[in-house]
């Protein structure tokens, strides 16, 4: 019987939970929250979509609680906390075969070289839930008419959709795309003015965070604040040119062929598939820490420049996103 936990039961936790619920396998389920509101919110989420076959979950209010080895464990949390939470767990559960965390991985730089290191020490096998790649089919239905021939210029826009927070995502797709997590950013088209996140603690950012590979492949990522602009994306090559919107569960996509919807899978849907994929294959769909933390650093290189050169200090971190 596999044993799964997720640490984090806010909106984001649940939704994983709500997954888990669906699994293929038998399952011991944890979840882990040091305020019982949490756990109890979460717990009536569970509740109202388990089925008869759905593991028995378990509340616990803390890591330590946690059963001794573990198959899978869901890091949910906010990023100022998760690299207490990922020592607590390496501390207290001798062995973690996956590790998924959620993005933004941490808010300062230093806290990626210490989460490496306990990992290789340790031996677990890390995820970052990016799942843009294989949340829909967009991306994969690109790479199947997209021929390597030629840069790739991939553009994101909208109004208020949260850039410092979902931006990894779309860099994500374009580095593996274009085959080149070594991207030059660039965020001197940021707008000066920092916004507060809807998560206490943690700001936002609007403006255009621009970026490029050595093959000459580019990204544009905007936000334009205020304006109340849909969000679309585009994906351009010297043959192709898709222009895509966004709407709550679909794509839309005009290619030159006519318009077409690919549907949009969210977290309560993937969760239990990459589980199981982990549990089946050894592998899933997301990328690796050691893939994803390149990205996340250069993204954060570029942010904390920002902040600095406005001036701008949070008494905690360097880049207070999430």
């Amino acid at each position: 019987m596999k044993t799964i936990a997720v640490v984090g039961t806010g909106q984001l936790g649940s939704r994983h939970l709500q997954s888990l619920g669906r699994l293929n396998e038998k399952a011991e389920l944890f979840a882990v929250d040091p305020s019982k509101e949490s756990l109890h919110s979460a717990k009536k989420i569970y509740d109202q979509f388990k089925t008869v076959d759905s593991p028995k979950l378990e509340p616990l209010t803390s890591i330590a609680d946690l059963p001794k080895k573990m198959d899978l464990v869901i890091v949910a949390c906010n990023s100022k906390e998760r690299l207490g939470i990922i020592r607590s767990l390496i501390s207290n559960v001798e062995k973690i075969h996956d590790l998924i965390l959620e993005k933004i991985l941490f808010p300062n730089l230093s806290d990626f070289d210490e989460a490496e290191k306990m990992f290789l020490s340790s031996g677990i096998r890390v995820w970052v839930n990016c799942n843009k790649r294989s949340n829909s089919t967009l991306f994969t239905d690109f790479e199947n008419v997209y021929d390597g021939d030629g840069r790739i210029d991939f553009s994101v826009s909208g109004s208020d959709w949260g850039l410092a927070c979902n931006s990894i995502h779309f860099l994500d797709v374009f580095a593996h795309l274009t085959k080149n997590n070594e991207l030059t950013l660039n965020a001197s088209l940021l707008d000066r003015e920092i916004l507060s996140s809807k998560r206490s603690g943690y700001v936002e950012f609007s403006g255009i965070l621009s970026g490029s590979t050595i093959n000459g492949d580019t990204i544009k990522i905007e936000d334009r604040r205020g304006m109340k602009l849909p969000f679309t994306m585009s994906l351009a090559t010297s043959k192709l040119n898709w222009k895509i919107n966004m709407k709550s569960d679909l794509y839309e996509i005009q290619d030159g062929s006519g318009l077409r919807q690919i549907p949009i899978r969210y977290q309560s849907q993937l969760s239990s598939e990459i589980a199981d994929d982990l549990f089946t294959r050894g592998t899933c769909d997301l990328p690796s820490f050691q893939e994803n933390s390149v990205l996340h650093k250069k993204m954060l290189v570029e942010l904390i420049r920002h902040l600095d050169e406005i001036g701008f200090k949070d008494p905690e971190v360097q880049c207070p996103i999430t």
